[in-house]
């Protein structure tokens, strides 16, 4: 495998990555609008 091919392949796994966590830090942030229905004017 070429260089370039194995650093391409390299950068894209460290961006899914990095979004997959990112991801999960906001699923299981609180959520801010847990009272929306109450809430609306």
């Amino acid at each position: 495998m070429s260089a370039l091919a194995q650093a391409a392949k390299s950068l894209l796994l460290q961006d899914f990555v990095s979004a997959f966590f990112l991801s999960m830090r906001q699923f299981f942030a609180p959520k801010e609008t847990i009272n929306y229905p109450h809430e609306k004017g």
